[in-house]
């Protein structure tokens, strides 16, 4: 019998690390393309924001927001009318998934609530011609649209700015998104004038003249009409999408109050944790400068925010973000805002997984009645952003071991013990000649 040839072994070895990782290739690629499969079906709220948005929605974010109740548990199954899409898209301009999801959720709490209180207050009958049917369904839908819009529409062109162009409804007050960010050195001094501390938000005072409610309650009213709408049913309609519009128009039922958050990095390490805050206290209570001490006295990384939020008497947070594992301190998301103390959430991050990995701060502001337990996100949100996690280049080799290690072990001992049988086979062979 032929010894083996010097250096067979490892030529096999090399084989079998093609055809090994060649496979694994092939079964990663095999995943990927079911993962992106997708139906077509009728316009679902999926389908309104993936199609009119550069990056889809993440399925781990999605559960994430079903999770804290922020919205319906499935997106993918819950439709809405194209007229509701676009209101999506025009509450949300350039606005991201996440963003235009929370803001689904806003506008299908919103044209629910206008619905049920037309039909509860005829017993079904919307359109007002005597009788029950899919008709009144058709038109309860189509007015709860229009006293939603109008409604809307009456809040946010009720205030005039310089150049005489109505006011969009986050204006009224700061928004929590027009954040002034703080510089490191001496922010919370007080300057004299000197320049050496940066300039800090101040908390605007309410508008001088706000829409009072039966205005806009006239103007939703009459738009739910014109959509069909008997006046009993549209009298109901308009009284409550007016006052939806007044609360997400800061109404005047809300407190004026400041808020601090230590943003995020721009960048972090693969396995790096931090710690972010969000403070919120009545205007009237502590300043943003004030709050902005709680967060560096407490050394939480990153650059301090500041700006203006209107209070109700509960607040629920939640950060989001897939690619970070987030312990939330306290782990309830509601608490109550006192009229004594600042009120504080925080959470863990940590870094998870590689890349561009989305994160965002939501907050929900308490708008229940006696009848109804509701919470509303405010919009836009705190914080809606990337943070780029990186490896070192231990980590990369390590992680690729740890998730290759069945080939490895596979590409390592096959080409070595077929590397030893042939020296075996060949010592043998040649003490049988010997």
């Amino acid at each position: 019998m032929r010894p083996s040839k010097p250096g067979s072994g490892w030529f096999i070895g090399v084989a079998v690390i093609v055809v090994t990782f060649g496979a694994g290739c092939a079964f990663d690629q095999g995943v990927a393309q079911d993962d992106g499969a997708a139906g077509d079906g009728a316009l679902t709220i999926h389908r309104c924001i993936n199609d009119r948005t550069s990056a889809p929605l993440v399925p781990m974010e999605e559960r994430s927001l079903v999770e804290a109740g922020i919205v319906r548990d499935d997106l993918g199954k819950t439709e809405i009318t194209r007229e509701a899409c676009e209101e999506i898209m025009d509450r949300t301009p350039g606005g991201g998934a996440i963003e235009r999801a929370v803001m689904a959720g806003n506008v299908v709490q919103e044209l629910d609530l206008i619905r049920e209180d037309m039909e509860t207050a005829v017993e079904g009958d919307v359109n007002g011609d005597g009788v029950v049917n899919a008709e009144d369904s058709r038109t309860a839908s189509t007015a709860s649209q229009a006293a939603a819009r109008a409604a809307r529409e009456a809040v946010g062109t009720s205030v005039e700015n310089p150049d005489g162009a109505g006011v969009d409804r986050g204006d009224l007050f700061a928004n929590v998104a027009s954040l002034q960010q703080y510089d490191d050195g001496g922010q919370y001094d007080d300057d004299d004038g000197s320049g050496s501390s940066s300039p800090v938000p101040e908390e605007n005072p309410p508008p001088e003249e706000f829409p009072v409610f039966e205005e806009i309650q006239d103007k939703a009213q009459a738009a739910a009409v014109r959509a069909g709408a008997s006046e009993t049913a549209a009298t109901a309609g308009g009284d409550c999408a007016a006052g939806v519009a007044r609360f997400d128009g800061k109404l005047p039922e809300t407190i004026e109050g400041n808020m601090v958050f230590n943003r995020p990095p721009e960048e972090m390490r693969w396995g790096e944790s931090r710690d972010i805050k969000l403070v919120l206290s009545p205007a009237g209570l502590a300043s943003i400068r004030e709050l902005g001490r709680q967060i560096t006295d407490a050394q939480a990384a990153g650059d301090v925010d500041g700006g203006c939020i209107g209070l109700t008497e509960r607040i629920e947070a939640h950060l989001i973000g897939s690619g970070f594992g987030i312990e939330a301190r306290p782990s309830d998301p509601t608490q109550a805002i006192s009229s004594n103390t600042s009120t504080e959430w925080g959470w863990g991050l940590a870094a998870k997984n590689k890349g561009a990995q989305h994160l965002y701060l939501n907050v929900r502001i308490d708008m229940s009645s006696n009848d109804r337990r509701e919470f509303r996100s405010v919009s836009p949100p705190v914080f809606d952003d990337y943070v780029n996690v990186k490896a070192t280049l231990r980590q990369d080799v390590s992680d690729f071991a740890g998730r290759n290690w069945q080939w490895l072990w596979t590409a390592i001992l096959v080409p070595v013990g077929i590397w030893l049988w042939g020296r075996y086979r060949g010592s043998d062979e040649k003490e049988q000649e010997e």
